[in-house]
């Protein structure tokens, strides 16, 4: 379980978190919604470790999160960062194995536990990702946009997570490829995996969600379960006003 609270971020003068609180529970999709600037991506930014939380504190099962970023895997938590940051001369292949180097004390012993441990989980992700395994040798830079994405899907997968964090994966994408992430995703918390999805595309996300969060300016200004985010009205005045849905 992720809980969050009462997390702010600033950029210099700029506070582009302001007094954030969310859960994200274990077998559960959680979004987080909003438009442009509200702050979605410094939400992602803040759970890596990658920016300096001005107040509150990030737990996990209870545990109190360092900036320490190394610290993430070992708590069994994946980043799927904005736009994918594949490297384009790696083939899947490589990602999916480098994605899996975690919680090992250096590179010879990872070395060491990739086929006894990691090859078979890759066979299991390969499984839920078929498109991948006819591309396995391939270079992440010829695959399509929904391949890449799919990819970087993926690699945080073969990480054995418990939770992955998820920034704006379906932008670019087509409407069947968006589909397509969202159900591996509710399949990744059907078996008692954690999802937190921050996404624009509101709409697409609620049909699958849990439970949302509405992202205002820094704060957050509406939350609720997910179908009763997607009753007619209650989204658009939650990103206009205020409120506990």
């Amino acid at each position: 379980m992720l809980e969050v609270e009462n997390v702010s971020v600033g950029y210099g003068s700029i506070k582009a978190l302001d007094g954030v609180n969310l859960e994200a529970h274990d077998g559960k999709f959680t979004v987080v919604l909003g438009a442009n600037g509200a702050g979605k991506t410094t939400v992602v930014k803040a759970l890596a470790g990658l920016v300096p939380l001005r107040q509150g504190s990030v737990r996990v099962d209870g545990q109190v999160m360092s900036m320490d970023v190394e610290m993430r895997p070992r708590l069994g938590i994946a980043i799927v960062p904005e736009r994918r940051q594949l490297w384009q001369d790696m083939t899947v292949e490589e990602h999916l194995v480098l994605g899996a180097y975690r919680s090992y004390s250096g590179w010879e012993k990872f070395r060491k536990t990739v086929t006894k441990e990691v090859s078979p989980r890759i066979e299991e992700i390969l499984k839920q990702f078929p498109a991948l395994r006819s591309r396995f040798s391939q270079r992440a830079g010829t695959l399509s946009g929904g391949e890449q994405q799919m990819l970087a899907l993926a690699r945080a997968m073969s990480s054995g997570p418990k939770m992955i964090v998820l920034d704006e994966p379906t932008v670019g994408l087509s409407p069947l490829m968006v589909e397509g992430v969202f159900v591996n995703l509710q399949k990744w918390t059907s078996n008692g995996g954690a999802v937190l999805l921050v996404e624009q595309n509101a709409e697409a996300a609620l049909q699958f969600a849990d439970y949302g969060y509405v992202l205002q300016r820094g704060k957050i200004v509406a939350q609720g379960e997910g179908k009763k985010l997607r009753e007619k009205g209650l989204l658009e005045e939650a990103y206009l006003g205020s409120g506990d849905l």
